[in-house]
């Protein structure tokens, strides 16, 4: 993990300081590491470059740019303007077109976000959730139960993931999805979900807000009315 992240949070800091630091770093976010990034964080001026700081550490770590204009679009956020703040305080950069936040600053994103109150959080709830981002890393089976989503008809990014899983090629995680699963929220603009173990979507279920769609080695035959897939593992 790139270090120089961390040089505007820390400027200031003697030798001493720094060699009693790094070790810590390598270990992840403690207390006194936390408070020193949240500087950067809490200096930010305006609420949409916290709300988008949120967002990234939540959902859109490592995504492209264009994408993340793409799914924010009607989020009333200003994404361009907003990523240049970001990257001004060191808390994201930028590289060849990807939006990349180092892992203690995206652990402290998530960390802000969870202790929200429940009523107002972002990413977790019931109506008022827009973003879910599930890691499947360490887990070898997931159960979804056919009402899962039924509560939540704002949720606009779905993602149920595992990088890693992929990167140390690890066998995939086994999903069980009822027979009788029939609703995925209509506001999806991010649709993540690898291994989808159905033959076909729910039938009421209305593509038309998909931004990005990507569901590798699934089961699908078919997508919606009208698309038919006619052969394996093609999206």
């Amino acid at each position: 993990m790139p270090k120089t992240q961390y040089i505007t949070s820390l400027r200031g800091r003697d030798k001493e300081y720094w060699m009693d630091l790094l070790p810590r770093l390598q270990n992840g976010l403690d207390g006194k590491i936390e408070k020193t990034l949240r500087v950067s964080y809490d200096g930010l001026s305006s609420e949409e470059d916290k709300a988008l700081f949120r967002h990234i550490a939540c959902l859109f770590n490592g995504a492209r740019v264009t994408y993340l204009k793409l799914l924010l679009a009607d989020s009333g956020l200003s994404v361009k303007v907003g990523l240049q703040n970001l990257a001004d305080r060191s808390l994201i950069h930028i590289s060849w077109g990807y939006v990349i936040m180092p892992s203690l600053l995206q652990e402290m994103g998530r960390r802000i976000v969870h202790i929200e109150e429940p009523e107002i959080r972002e990413f977790l709830g019931t109506h008022k959730i827009f973003g879910i981002s599930l890691d499947t890393g360490e887990i070898d089976e997931l159960y979804v139960h056919k009402n899962a989503f039924k509560g939540m008809r704002n949720l606009r990014f779905l993602e149920i993931d595992s990088k890693n899983r992929h990167m140390f090629g690890n066998e995939e995680v086994t999903i069980h999805l009822p027979e009788n699963f029939d609703y995925l929220p209509h506001e999806l603009k991010l649709l993540c979900w690898p291994n989808y173990p159905m033959r076909c979507l729910p039938s009421k279920f209305r593509p038309e807000k998909l931004v990005k769609f990507k569901m590798v080695n699934n089961k699908l035959e078919k997508l919606w009315e009208g698309i038919v897939i006619s052969f394996e593992n093609s999206l």
